[in-house]
C-alpha cells in the first residue's frame, strides 16, 4: 500500500526523503477528502452559489476566447444583483471552512474553475463558440434572478475543486 511506503520512508529515509514523504502523504489525505466531497453535502444556496461561479467561469472564457465580451458584459449587467448576492454566499462559505486562510482558497478554487473552464473549451473543439454564443442568447433570456435555477444541473465541476462542507452548514432537507 502507498501510505506504507510513505511511512517506511518518513521512518528510515533522510531530511529530504521525509519531507517528500510527508507531502505524499498529505495530498493523499487531502485526496482521499476531496474525493469523498459530494456535491450533495451542501445546502441548496451553497450549491447554487457554486454553480453561479463555475457558470462565470464558463462565461468568462467564451467571451475571451470566441469574442464574445458584449455578451458577458450584457449578463453581468442584468444579472449583476444575483451574481454579487451568490459570490458573497461563495464568500461566507469559504470562510466557515478555510477561516483565516479562505480568500486564498477561494482564489485557487475560481483559478481551478477557470482552468476547468478553458480546458473543456479546448475538448469541445470546432462548435465551440457557436454552443457559446447560444448559451449567452438563452442566458440573456431569462427572467433576472434565474441563473441558479438554469445553470443547476448543467454544471460540470470536478468534485475534486469542491471545499469540503462543515457538516453543520447544510440544514435538514436542503
Amino acid at each position: 500500500m502507498v501510505t506504507t511506503s510513505i511511512a517506511r520512508r518518513m521512518r528510515a529515509g533522510s531530511i529530504m526523503d521525509r519531507q517528500v514523504a510527508t507531502i505524499a502523504a498529505a495530498i493523499i489525505m487531502f485526496g482521499m477528502a476531496s474525493s469523498a466531497t459530494a456535491f450533495e453535502d451542501y445546502s441548496r444556496a451553497e450549491r447554487d452559489s457554486l454553480n453561479i461561479r463555475h457558470l462565470q467561469s464558463e462565461l468568462m472564457v467564451a467571451a475571451l476566447s470566441c469574442g464574445l465580451r458584449p455578451q458577458y458584459n450584457a449578463t453581468v449587467k442584468r444579472f449583476e444583483a444575483e451574481l454579487v448576492g451568490r459570490g458573497h454566499d461563495l464568500k461566507q462559505l469559504f470562510r466557515r471552512t478555510f477561516g483565516s486562510s479562505s480568500e486564498r482558497e477561494l482564489d485557487r478554487f475560481v483559478t481551478a474553475l477557470a482552468n476547468q473552464s478553458s480546458t473543456n473549451s479546448l475538448n469541445r473543439g470546432a462548435g465551440y463558440c457557436s454552443e457559446s454564443a447560444q448559451l449567452f442568447t438563452e442566458i440573456l433570456a431569462l427572467p433576472v434572478a434565474n441563473l441558479a435555477v438554469f445553470w443547476d444541473g448543467r454544471a460540470n465541476i470536478d468534485r475534486a475543486l469542491l471545499p469540503a462542507p462543515i457538516e453543520s452548514a447544510a440544514a435538514p432537507g436542503n
